[in-house]
């Protein structure tokens, strides 16, 4: 009998312990998201309305909606795979965009930390301490990056769960030497997995594989010496990526076809920087406190043999080697590199609190339940930032990417999207000749979807775009000085030089006149709302083509609906 209310008391103790991490987790989501302002541009928004596009319909016909899905994993670059998955969230809490958080943080971030924290004990391999088990997980849990990109709206950290899956089967199956069979395909699962989730983890996923193969074919020499044997340590890869390959075929044909025929290393050279700021994003997302303890754990790796935790240190970093080739990381983009250079920073963890009963670990213990936790706070929140500005400086310093979003004059904003309505007749359309934060199609669109009708999307980055003339063909167009652009001017001549054209009068700008303005808006940026007087002319065209050629020589004006290189 006592041994059942015993039982009984920690069922409950287990039950309330989740119910109140749960209200802590939605009240942090909560306060987080009603404090910021509804800009959710570009790839911030982009999951956001698929979310709720998606329950909208699936509301209305669930089988309508299983065959968007399906078919948007088929062919799309940025299916909705994950979006789906936050489906029971929608039904139950709606569209807001605190449900839409809160179901990636509890839904995604949360099991990707267990399973991050796992992976750290599983690669140490050596007799942990019960303190040092919550050490880590404490760290692990307030990983900053770990919540940048997820309370931005990104969905991307649920890739982490299948991939660390895979690794974790990887470690447990000595690099597939064992139970061959069912690891090999199950790997092969797992990793195509992540890679639905989000195609970039396809660099994580090469990497992983890479690395294990040859760490296969060492442990196979070492023990046998034999080049039968080396031969046959490739044979589970060879499924793995069978297994792969056949999942790919199966359920993404499309995107397939497109990837092989596709260089994205051309498409994303706008978003290409030094090797040297990939790097600077590595440490400004994470900060110094992980970057010592990334340090000392190489240190003391190489010192103690701790083959596991260096070998997927390896693996982050042949990560980053490939993923540098295409574009430089964003906060999305850093997930699987930090979540294979976690056992590795961790190690010091584990080593300096190997003995609990030491009166100094229990200090050190103490240290971190109280400074990873600050920092954490101090990442996501200004005023709390501003409050300890100790610890805020041992906190990830690029704050624009974590703190809410806020947009500064934020009534000229709505002053100005209350002006576009009043202009607007049915089947009136405006273009925004800018691109960034301050003011871009994708933030007005962000601020009010009921634009959405009316807006004819510009070109955005000059090699992946080119200029298309439809822009032109808008009754109105907004712009601002000085002229909002995200990415260097070489890059985006597509957005300055229509406007210059447009606020100087020269070129296309004779076909347009100032109705509104000024506009005040963020970071120094003043708009501007001008009309169309006449239909575009092909005279207008020629000098719009004359004015690109001065910066993309073999840029051309297809005669027809795009002026961009043959």
């Amino acid at each position: 009998m006592i041994d059942k209310i015993d039982k009984s008391l920690k069922e409950l103790i287990i039950v309330f312990t989740i119910l109140i991490v749960g209200f802590l987790l939605a009240s942090f989501v909560f306060s987080y998201v009603t404090i910021e302002h509804p800009a959710y541009i570009w790839d911030w928004g982009n999951f956001y309305i698929r979310y709720q596009d998606l329950g909208a319909t699936a509301t209305k016909n669930f089988q309508l909606a299983l065959s968007l899905i399906l078919n948007s994993i088929k062919s799309e670059d940025y299916n909705v795979s994950s979006v789906s998955l936050l489906l029971p969230v929608y039904f139950l809490f709606g569209p807001q965009r605190v449900a839409y958080i809160g179901g990636i943080v509890i839904l995604f971030l949360v099991p990707a930390t267990f399973v991050t924290a796992y992976f750290c004990e599983v690669a140490y391999k050596y007799k942990i301490s019960p303190i040092s088990k919550i050490s880590v997980f404490v760290f692990v849990v307030f990983f900053p990056p770990f919540w940048q990109a997820a309370l931005r709206g990104l969905p991307d950290v649920v890739g982490l769960v299948p991939l660390g899956i895979a690794s974790i089967l990887l470690i447990k199956s000595e690099y597939l030497s064992r139970r061959v069979l069912p690891f090999s395909i199950a790997v092969g699962v797992l990793i195509w997995i992540a890679f639905m989730f989000r195609r970039w983890y396809a660099y994580a996923g090469v990497s992983l594989l890479f690395c294990s193969f040859l760490m296969a074919l060492f442990q196979s020499w070492i023990k046998n010496r034999s080049l039968g044997k080396l031969l046959m340590s490739a044979v589970p890869f060879i499924i793995v990526f069978l297994v792969g390959v056949c999942l790919l075929m199966i359920f993404q044909m499309e995107l397939l076809l497109r990837v092989i025929h596709t260089s994205y290393v051309d498409i994303y050279k706008a978003y290409q920087t030094s090797i040297y700021d990939h790097f600077v994003r590595y440490y400004s997302f994470s900060g110094p406190v992980f970057a010592i303890l990334l340090l000392l754990g190489i240190f003391i790796s190489i010192r103690n043999g701790y083959l596991a935790v260096l070998f997927f240190f390896g693996v982050g970093l042949l990560t980053i080697i490939l993923f540098s080739m295409t574009q430089a990381p964003g906060i999305q983009h850093v997930l699987p590199v930090y979540f294979y250079f976690m056992p590795i920073s961790t190690v010091p963890i584990f080593k300096f609190l190997s003995n609990s009963q030491r009166f100094c670990n229990r200090i050190i213990f103490f240290i971190i339940l109280v400074i990873v936790p600050t920092i954490y706070l101090t990442t996501f929140f200004p005023k709390i930032y501003q409050s300890f500005p100790v610890i805020a400086n041992i906190s990830p310093s690029r704050k624009y990417n974590h703190h809410p979003l806020y947009l500064a004059n934020y009534s000229e904003y709505r002053r100005l999207i209350s002006d576009i309505h009043q202009m607007l007749d049915k089947g009136d359309f405006f273009t925004v000749f800018a691109s960034n934060h301050s003011l871009a199609d994708s933030l007005l669109h962000a601020l009010d979807r009921t634009l959405e009708p009316h807006i004819l999307w510009a070109s955005q980055v000059d090699q992946r775009d080119g200029f298309l003339l439809s822009a032109l063909k808008a009754r109105f167009a907004i712009i601002a000085t000085p002229t909002p652009i995200h990415l260097a001017e070489d890059n985006q001549r597509v957005i300055s030089v229509p406007s210059e054209m447009i606020r100087s009068g020269q070129g296309i700008g004779k076909e347009y006149r100032l109705v509104a303005g000024p506009y005040e808006l963020a970071n120094g940026h003043t708009a501007f709302v001008y009309e169309r007087l006449v239909p575009l002319t092909t005279g207008a065209i020629r000098d719009l083509e004359n004015a690109f050629i001065k910066f993309h020589k073999d840029w051309l004006w297809n005669g027809k609906d795009k002026i961009s290189s043959p």
